[in-house]
């Protein structure tokens, strides 16, 4: 059977540029060390080390640096999300905050779920910002920087959470709005301790 293979956390020397790779870079390798233990089986086989190369398809990064970019992550919707935030140059930028409603095209709670459901998601760090990277079916990626969001005219969680709105008020909760939320342990989808006039982030997308 073919499994994922996580390189998180593994302490044997290895290159592993899935997170900074960009076209025009050569390819780069990873020696893995391969065991499995079988079901019903109690001891380990071990198998000599192979290198496999690491590929990147076109569709995970931007076409070139003029963002942002609308990027297809091969979701069900069909929906594509931008490689910026709203107000932001390039996609590790914070960009802008913003109340809630004050982006037109802020993903609906349907597709900030989508997101979240359809896509792996990784803590990791873009050009020395921390965020998570989305990865969808078809391999397409988007990086979310973790900006933090401010509340009562102060910055809070900058650089270790992410605060985006959606466009979908709450149904439970007056003057409230659904928003992502995560750090470095996950990722949420929240409709409470967040009032319309707090300073979100926005990652536009394209229905």
């Amino acid at each position: 059977s073919i499994a994922r293979i996580s390189l998180r956390d593994y302490y044997s020397p290895y290159t592993d540029t899935r997170y900074v790779y960009y076209r025009n870079e050569p390819s780069s390798t990873v020696r893995l060390y391969g065991y499995v233990r079988y079901a019903g089986d109690t001891e380990y086989v071990y198998d000599e080390p192979h290198d496999y190369p690491l590929k990147h398809s076109s569709t995970n990064i931007c076409p070139d640096n003029h963002h942002p970019h609308m990027i297809d992550l091969g979701l069900p919707s069909g929906t594509k999300w931008a490689c910026c935030n709203a107000g932001a140059s390039k996609p590790e930028d914070y960009g802008g905050y913003y109340e809630w409603g004050q982006i037109a095209d802020a993903p609906s709670l349907t597709q900030i779920q989508e997101l979240i459901n359809s896509c792996t998601s990784v803590w990791t760090t873009l050009n020395g910002v921390n965020g998570r990277l989305f990865t969808g079916p078809n391999g397409g990626q988007i990086f979310l920087p973790a900006a933090g969001g401010r509340w009562g005219g102060e910055f809070y969680y900058v650089g270790s959470g992410g605060y985006y709105w959606s466009g979908t008020p709450s149904e439970y909760y007056d003057n409230s709005a659904y928003y992502l939320d995560f750090g470095s342990g996950g990722v949420y989808c929240y409709d409470f301790y967040s009032y319309r006039y707090d300073g979100f982030t926005v990652r536009p997308v394209a229905r």
